[in-house]
């Protein structure tokens, strides 16, 4: 009862501590970028004429953005104005997402690596990793979708964790959330593959393959009540779904024929300046690209001239379908001549570099009291960083492979990886795409810390007794002593 007592006091302790850390860090340090003034103009459109649009009318109905985090700032800012990250319309957005990343997303967090890891002392090292890291609080004070999907991120894995008794209901709430989680970004319906490893955890009745092929469809139709009016909307507006809404620009419109470039852009950027850089100025036509120093962008000089004569054309047409089939031809041919460079190499220099980065996007030059403490921790953010990528890593492959974790181990290590690879595939591989999977990363380093201090707790416990029994010395022949 006692330890049951000091438990509860430290998880009070270490989400109070959440809070006032998230409330500092939101205070001056982080700004808004164009996404945030854009996900704004579309939640006061919705306040004002309950249009989902960039604009009043006659501006066009909109489709590239998915509507939940506008949704959520309409409901969390009312009135209240929200310019150039001021205004009482920001904080009360940065206020509702710190409220929700600490009573939801990290309590959520505790529970889960609780459970996996079979002990106390899990879980509050996974709440104390989620309290401390820079790398999730921080977007706690950004008008930016990454916290508020995190905290669904983690609302949906929780029920697969946690919800073993009532596998028809928790699946089909989980569902349910992962619709909400993708409502807010389209890349984390990549978590759906969570739902493989929470299956086989199971324990089922005798028909267990049935029982699971009933449980998975609850799920799937958990994620398509919530999910479907966003493409039935589109459908009926445009004539099209866009069941993942559309890349866009830096002032959020969504752009035409945008494949062949960013297919030559995948097969030779090994991290976000292709992505960041030179496709924002590739889609503002006023702009264009300047490759610099990107000399691995060509492997020929008669690239290089087919790219400037690519962007000339672009000049003249602007993003037309003749644009981006030249751009795809190239894509082709590079594809043809380095398989394993631009498809494997490529993405894994791109994952490695979205982990070990300064995580520091939306970081401000800093001009407070506090500023010679903070730049310091800024150049550390990196080798940070690094350490505990290889932490999540380590951890989550000796979790995956104990007999006794796999399964539920399996279920925050899989879908960590897989859509971060996914989406290093596809260049969008900024840091601040881990965010969502990150608190996965904290459970199992979590659980495995103390797996870790069990088996040489264990192996300290053995080893006295083991040492005695070389060290004694055998009993004589005929002595009393001497077994029979």
């Amino acid at each position: 009862m006692m330890r049951r007592h000091w438990e509860q006091l430290a998880v009070i302790a270490l989400l109070a501590f959440a809070l006032a850390v998230r409330a500092k860090a939101a205070d001056g340090w982080v700004f808004a970028g164009s996404d945030s003034y854009g996900y704004v103009k579309l939640a006061e459109e919705l306040r004002l004429h309950d249009r989902y649009a960039l604009a009043p009318a006659p501006a066009p109905l909109h489709f590239g953005r998915l509507p939940l985090y506008p949704l959520f700032i309409r409901a969390v800012k009312g009135e209240a104005p929200a310019e150039m990250s001021g205004g009482e319309g920001w904080n009360r957005i940065k206020r509702a997402q710190r409220w929700l990343d600490v009573l939801i997303a990290l309590p959520l967090l505790y529970l889960i690596a609780r459970r996996l890891g079979r002990s106390r002392a899990a879980g509050l090292i996974a709440l104390a990793l989620g309290a401390i890291c820079p790398f999730t609080m921080l977007y706690t004070g950004a008008a930016l979708s990454e916290s508020l999907a995190a905290t669904l991120c983690v609302a949906a894995m929780a029920p697969l964790v946690l919800g073993g008794a009532r596998p028809r209901v928790w699946f089909t709430v989980a569902g349910a959330l992962l619709g909400l989680a993708t409502l807010t970004r389209p890349d984390d319906v990549f978590l759906a593959v969570a739902f493989v490893p929470a299956l086989l955890a199971l324990k089922t009745p005798a028909r267990i393959w049935r029982e699971r092929a009933i449980i998975a469809a609850l799920a799937l139709a958990g994620f398509a009540v919530v999910y479907s009016p966003w493409p039935l909307r589109n459908l009926h507006q445009f004539g099209h779904a866009y069941p993942v809404g559309s890349r866009v620009d830096r002032f959020g419109n969504p752009t035409p024929n945008p494949e062949g470039w960013w297919n030559w852009c995948k097969t030779w950027g090994p991290d976000t300046w292709n992505q960041a850089s030179l496709s924002t100025c590739f889609y503002d036509p006023p702009c264009s690209p300047n490759f610099g120093a990107h000399t691995e962008a060509f492997d020929s000089p008669q690239e290089r001239a087919t790219v400037d004569t690519l962007l000339a054309r672009r000049g003249r047409e602007g993003l037309s379908a003749g644009v981006s089939d030249g751009f795809q031809k190239l894509t082709d041919e590079r594809i043809r001549r380095h398989p394993l460079r631009t498809v494997l190499w490529m993405t894994a220099q791109r994952w490695w570099n979205m982990w070990v980065a300064a995580h520091d996007e939306v970081l401000q030059t800093v001009k407070v009291p506090l500023a010679p403490v903070i730049r310091p921790l800024r150049r550390a953010f990196v080798p940070i960083s690094g350490v505990l990528f290889v932490a999540i890593l380590v951890s989550g492959i000796a979790l995956s492979i104990d007999r006794r974790t796999r399964w539920l181990a399996l279920i925050l290590f899989a879908p960590l990886l897989f859509r971060t690879l996914a989406m290093a595939y596809m260049l969008f591989s900024m840091p601040r795409y881990t965010v969502e999977v990150m608190p996965f990363g904290f459970a199992l380093v979590a659980v495995a810390a103390v797996e870790l201090g069990r088996r040489i707790r264990a192996r300290i416990a053995t080893a006295p007794a083991t040492s005695d029994q070389a060290t004694r010395p055998k009993p004589a022949a005929g002595s009393p002593d001497r077994e029979v």
